[in-house]
Parts: structure tokens; C-alpha cells; sequence
């Protein structure tokens, strides 16, 4: 390894709170902080939105009064899933929590009004407007978000009329009527009360998801994509995390939370955070072990190949979809190197556990390769703001600090334009603001690959530089631009392909589904290890994300340029 770049692997003590690298009023992580409890209560899930609502104001107000130790459970919802009850019984183990059985929801709300957690309730219409959740449609009806927003202010429960003579049997009074009420009207009206929890809610008043989140630490909420949305992203202050997803094109509501310096933590169908995340930001989970660099053979010369399996961003996919037999749990994991993506960063706040599992069951030529600091783009972010480079460098020193604390050590972005100067000033800041930085995957936003597999060599302030390495192949469905196609497609491109220096990586699309031509559908890592069998072993040699950096800190200069 080059000598200047030795001092950047040297062994660095982990940051807990980042007490080193950020100032005492800066948080190091960007989910809201929950206390932890001594105890908990099991919840079935219910069936009804309605019902959903109530449970998850009660979840929300019962993390609250942990909080302000004025309680000492929270409540674990049980949805039926094998891999949440996984993260349960680690997070009791983690906390050391004692289990009260379960309850019904009618109890919950009956002891929550005996305790005095609960004051009244908050009146909602519910939304009827016709299409599916978090899909474009018209006439929606945000006051469930205000709604949300009254319940976490005045401790109230949000209810339709439908169940307001429930409410009224308990004792309870109507606190606020948030009917026809928009989100941006009550934001404006108590804006200052909205700003100490460092996140905002997208929520579809379709769902009950991440309201306990929204009430217990008093977010700001709302959903769309009209100007009321931009003009709450706009007051509240940056960098704030988004909890929940957007409406309709990607691309447009992703921009439109960059620009104001925020992100996106893809979380709209998560349960439990206030249970996951209680005590994180005091906990060290078990550190992702790096490559060992002694079984890289030198010697071996041939271009090498690495693939990432992408949309690591989305929190409710890393809670799930990753640990199933389409990705981490698949046969074929280990028998090849391979790179996820992963938002390590969320996962130390949200749910510290499932860290530690990847810890315990990654193989050792897998990498895993955090998602920049939740879903943005480097290149717009905080555009509308006077000091975006500023937020930008900050939202980087907790992004390292939580890279610190997992272990992982290379990043990936998407950018709107990776070749643009916006883009070179954003992976320069990276590059500053993290010292262990392994290196950095580039990706555009469409297609992942238009930046050809370029290098740009990052100072990194330090007397070094960080590599930055555009993805030069593309494996997706059905598509055909250059270097891109599908594992029938994809391994004779990459065969033939001799401009590739050292060698180049491989994005995978994560939610593509190929069709072979026997029938047989392919997806995730069936997808990879078809393409990688196709590859000519006499020219490709498979190597992780972590050995395909680490050769091309080792080559000489001359090859890179």
C-alpha cells in the first residue's frame, strides 16, 4: 500500500456520541433519541387504520413518559414476522427488559388514561381518496397529519368520529378538531414547538406507520407534493432526517428534500422504532469486521469485478428484505464476494441490533458499504440555503461518526450530476470530514452507471487522497444502455470490456426480477451468481468492494489516471 495512505487505516478509536468529532450540541445520530425503559408490553397488531392510529399514538406517548421518566415500558407491536421478533428478543436481551405480557389495545388506552399519559383525543377526517398509499392520487386528505401533529402537542389521541363516543366513555374531551385542517396551518401556528427533534414526518394518511415516532418526540408531519410540503421542509431546521417516503416520482421528491438540506431515511412501513431505538445512541453495536487484508493475493493480476447490491437507504428493507433468501440469506451468500449497500448510519440509531446480526453472519469477502447519511443527493443538498456547505460538512461528521461505530468504512452516494462541481466540492467534504474513509462508490441517479466507471482521486486534507469510483456496469431489468443489462447480457459486456484499468464495479439493482431462458425467475443475489458465472475467469477475477479499493490504493498512479 502506498505510503501515503497508510496513516488512513491506522487504528482509530470508536467515537461513542462523537464526543471528538462534533460539538456538544450536535447529534451524532439523526433519529430521534428514545430513553430506554425497564420494561415493555406486547401489542397485537390490529387490522383497522383507525385502530392502527390509536395504537400507534399510544406507543408514542408511552415512549414519551419513558422520556420524561414518567414511565418505565414501552409497547412492541407484534406483527406475525419471524425476523422483527428476531430484533425483539436481542433489543430485551440489549436492555435487559422485563416482559408484562400482553395487552389488548382497549386495555393500553384504558391504563394510558388511568396514568394520565393521555388528555384527550384529536378529531380527524379520514382520507377516501382513490388509489393505493404512497402512490400519486388526487383529493387527499392531510388532517390525520394534523391531526398527528395536535396529539403530540397536547398528548391527545387521534380519532374519526367514528370513535369519539369511545373516547367520551373513557372521560376524554375533544383537545383539537383537525378536520379540514392543513399541516402547514398548524406547523406555522406552533412552529417553534416542532423544531428540538431533528426529523420531519412524510406520512400517507393512508398508514398508522411512525406515528408513535411523530407524537412521542413532537416531529413535524405532513405528505404530497405541493408548496405547503416545501414550505414545512423549509422551516424546519437542517439536516433533519425524514421519516416515512414520498409521493410519486422519485427523483422529483428526493430533490425537493436535498434542496432544503434534508434526507430521506426510506422508513414508511417500519413498526417499533420508539422499542428498537430505545437506549442506541449508548450502545456499541458489534463492529462490521473489514477485509483481511493478508488473504488478498497480489500476484494476481487479472481485471477485477465487485458488485453492490443497491437501495441499501431504505431502513424498512434493512429491518426485513435484506435478511431474506432474495439477498443476505440466500444459499449462494459466501460462495462468491459481494458488496451491500446499508444504512449502517440508521441502523445505529433505529434499530442497533440488526447491526449487530450483520456483524455475526457476514461473510468475510462481503462488504458492507454505507448509503451515504440517508437518501440524498450530495450535489443539490441544501441548495435553497445560504450556508449549504456548512450543513453538508456537518451532516458528514455524523455520518462518520456513526461509520465509526459500525465499522464500515466505504460509503456510496447517488448525485444528480457525480461529474458536476457541486459534486466534486460534496465528495471533497466527505473525503475531509472522514478520516477512515476506505473509498467512495459513485452513482447517478439514472441510469447508476452513466458515469462510466470514472475515478476521481479526493484530497482528503490530510496529506492523502479517497478514491471516488463512478459504477461502470449496471445490472438491471430490460435495460440496454452501455455496460448495462441483465445476467444473460451483462457478463459478455463485461468480458469484452478491456477499458476498465484494474478493474470496476457493478451496481445491482435490488428490486429487478430477470427471467432466464428456461422460465426460471431470478432475483438479488440468484441475479449475481448467474452473472458471475458467466464471467470469463481468465480475464475476471470477483473481488469485494473492500479488495477492489484497496488494489487501486496499491497500483501504481500511472494505471488510475
Amino acid at each position: 500500500m502506498n505510503s501515503s495512505y497508510k496513516s488512513v487505516f491506522t487504528t482509530i478509536s470508536v467515537l461513542i456520541g462523537g464526543a471528538l468529532l462534533l460539538s456538544a450540541n450536535e447529534p451524532s445520530g439523526w433519529w430521534p433519541r428514545q430513553e430506554a425503559p425497564t420494561a415493555y408490553v406486547t401489542t397485537a397488531l390490529p387490522k383497522g387504520l383507525e385502530e392502527q392510529v390509536i395504537l400507534q399514538a399510544l406507543t408514542g406517548l408511552k415512549a414519551r413518559a419513558v422520556n420524561e421518566g414518567k414511565g418505565d415500558e414501552l409497547v412492541w407491536i407484534d406483527q406475525r414476522q419471524t425476523q422483527s421478533q428476531e430484533w425483539r428478543d436481542r433489543t430485551i436481551k440489549r436492555l435487559t427488559l422485563d416482559g408484562r405480557g400482553e395487552v389488548t389495545v382497549e386495555t393500553l388506552l384504558e391504563q394510558a388514561v388511568k396514568s394520565g399519559i393521555v388528555k384527550g383525543y384529536v378529531l380527524y377526517s379520514a382520507d377516501i381518496s382513490e388509489g393505493l398509499a404512497y402512490k400519486p392520487r388526487e383529493g387527499i386528505d392531510n388532517s390525520l397529519n394534523t391531526a398527528t401533529m395536535a396529539a403530540a402537542r397536547l398528548s391527545g389521541i387521534p380519532v374519526t368520529i367514528k370513535s369519539e363516543s369511545q373516547m367520551r366513555a373513557l372521560g376524554l374531551s375533544c383537545l383539537f378538531d383537525a378536520k379540514g385542517q392543513e399541516p402547514l396551518t398548524y406547523f406555522k401556528s406552533h412552529q417553534k414547538d416542532f423544531q428540538g427533534g431533528g426529523s420531519v414526518g412524510l406520512l400517507d394518511p393512508k398508514t398508522a406507520n411512525n406515528r408513535d415516532l411523530m407524537i412521542a418526540h413532537t416531529l413535524p408531519v405532513t405528505y404530497g407534493d405541493h408548496p405547503g410540503v416545501e414550505a414545512i421542509l423549509e422551516g424546519v431546521v437542517p439536516p433533519a432526517s425524514v421519516i416515512g417516503w414520498g409521493m410519486g416520482n422519485e427523483f422529483k421528491h428526493c430533490l425537493m428534500v436535498s434542496r432544503f438540506g434534508h434526507f430521506h431515511t426510506v422508513s414508511n412501513w417500519i413498526l417499533n422504532a420508539t422499542f428498537y431505538s430505545a437506549g442506541s445512541l449508548d450502545y456499541q453495536p458489534k463492529r462490521i469486521a473489514a477485509l483481511d487484508e493478508s488473504k488478498i493475493d497480489w500476484s494476481d493480476k487479472r481485471r477485477c469485478m465487485a458488485f453492490m447490491m443497491s437501495d441499501g437507504d431504505n431502513t424498512a428493507y434493512a429491518q426485513a428484505g435484506i435478511t431474506t433468501p432474495r439477498y443476505w440469506g440466500n444459499a449462494a451468500h459466501g460462495e462468491f464476494p459481494m458488496g451491500f449497500s446499508v444504512c449502517a448510519g440508521d441502523l445505529a440509531s433505529f434499530s442497533p441490533v440488526t447491526l449487530d446480526w450483520m456483524s455475526e453472519t457476514k461473510p468475510p469477502a462481503t462488504s458492507l458499504i454505507q448509503f451515504t447519511g440517508g437518501y440524498f443527493y450530495p450535489d443539490r443538498f441544501a441548495e435553497s440555503r445560504s450556508n449549504r456547505w456548512e450543513l453538508l460538512r456537518q451532516h458528514a461528521r455524523r455520518i462518520n461518526v456513526q461509520m465509526e461505530r459500525s465499522g464500515v468504512r466505504i460509503m456510496t452516494a447517488i448525485f444528480d450530476k457525480s461529474e458536476g462541481a457541486e459534486a466534486k466540492q460534496a465528495l471533497k467534504i466527505f473525503a475531509e470530514e472522514m478520516p477512515s474513509l476506505l473509498g467512495i462508490f459513485v452513482m447517478d441517479y439514472a441510469p447508476y452507471n452513466r458515469s462510466k466507471g470514472r475515478l476521481d482521486w479526493i484530497d482528503d486534507g490530510r496529506g492523502g487522497k479517497v478514491p471516488a469510483l463512478a459504477a461502470r456496469y449496471c445490472l438491471w431489468q430490460k435495460m440496454k444502455s452501455p455496460l448495462a443489462g441483465e445476467p444473460q447480457t451483462l457478463p459478455a459486456i463485461i468480458n469484452a470490456d478491456e477499458e476498465s484499468l484494474i478493474g470496476g464495479w457493478a451496481a445491482v439493482h435490488a428490486w429487478s426480477s430477470y427471467e432466464t431462458p428456461d422460465g426460471k425467475k431470478l432475483h438479488g443475489m440468484d441475479a449475481v451468481k448467474a452473472t458471475v458465472d458467466g464471467l470469463d475467469a481468465n480475464k475476471v477475477h470477483i473481488v469485494s468492494p473492500e479488495e477492489l479499493l484497496l488494489r487501486m490504493r496499491n497500483e501504481k498512479p500511472e494505471r488510475l489516471k
